[in-house]
């Protein structure tokens, strides 16, 4: 397992080819002052710790590990990002030598724009005698100078300024809400038992249109928090997935946006199974979408986490 002291060591750098259950490829490195120098190997990792991360460097953290052949595309990359880091740096150190000290001195008189003459009852042989303004002073036809308070008006105008704190980001789960990890393709999850299987319908969870991975449970209509879901399914984005043998009844689905944290419960649904004079049995096909259809016909409402 990777590991530095005062940046001197081994780390996973890069993140390539992610899978649903989070891992993904990175490099294993010799790192000086978190420098990559030299890539010892390429390995696909399942993090298991949480950590800090410096931009798609991840350091000191627990991981399955799975050996797998050098990446040289990441390991290019890498040294790519190593070289522009350490070429802005040496820029911006030679930006701050070249910075001009700028001075605190008083401007010169010939800077300061001339003030209006003083009243014409002063005669031009005194003016010649008294000694001659600053070029600093403030002028007025006066003889006390006045000095003009902001308004009332305007100061009451001034606002502390208010902010709004930042939404949470929020962080993707890597296992459902029973440990289990999700699958790398849509599937059911391992762990949940299935309920409600004797019957001949099917429900087909549409997720095609969608650029997240969905976490699907069928429940019972009006029954979503006493009652185990009957079926609990991973949905990739752009996919679909049908839920075969299920029993004729009332039931909805709750819903888990898995990329945007968002949860959803539907509008009850009815799967039937009729049985003719013949003997012959009709069933239902339902499809749901999981994106707005034009005409549908269902609707959904937010649901909180603890009614997941």
């Amino acid at each position: 397992m990777p590991y530095t002291i005062n940046g001197i060591g081994t780390t996973y750098y890069g993140r390539r080819e992610p899978e649903a259950d989070g891992s993904y490829i990175t490099t294993e490195w010799v790192v000086f002052f978190y420098l990559p120098i030299v890539p010892i190997g390429s390995f696909r990792v399942l993090p298991i710790r949480d950590s800090q991360s410096f931009f798609e460097f991840e350091v000191d953290k627990e991981y399955y590990v799975t050996g797998v052949p050098l990446h040289w595309k990441q390991i290019g990359n890498i040294y790519l990002i190593s070289m522009a880091a350490i070429g802005s740096i040496v820029a911006a150190s030679n930006v701050l030598r070249r910075q001009p000290i700028i001075s605190s001195a008083i401007p010169s008189s010939s800077s300061v724009v001339s003030p209006e003459p003083i009243a014409s009852n002063v005669s031009n042989q005194s003016a010649q005698k008294s000694s001659p303004p600053s070029a600093l002073t403030s002028f007025s036809t006066s003889a006390t100078p006045t000095i003009q308070q902001p308004s009332k008006r305007i100061a009451n105008e001034i606002k502390t300024p208010t902010f709004t704190p930042a939404k949470p980001i929020h962080e993707r789960p890597k296992v459902a809400d029973n440990g289990s990890m999700f699958p790398s393709t849509s599937n059911y999850i391992r762990g949940y038992s299935q309920y409600a299987t004797a019957g001949l319908s099917s429900l087909t969870i549409d997720n095609s249109q969608n650029s997240s991975d969905a976490f699907i449970k069928v429940v019972i209509a009006g029954s979503e928090k006493s009652v185990k879901p009957i079926r609990v399914v991973f949905v990739k984005a752009h996919e679909s997935f049908t839920i075969k043998e299920i029993t004729a009844g009332n039931y909805a689905i709750k819903y888990l946006n898995l990329d945007e944290g968002s949860r959803s419960l539907s509008e009850p649904f009815e799967l039937k199974e009729d049985k003719t004079d013949d003997g012959t049995i009709h069933y239902t096909n339902i499809r749901i979408t999981l994106y707005k259809v034009q005409n549908g016909n269902m609707h959904s409402t937010p649901i909180d986490e603890n009614e997941f």
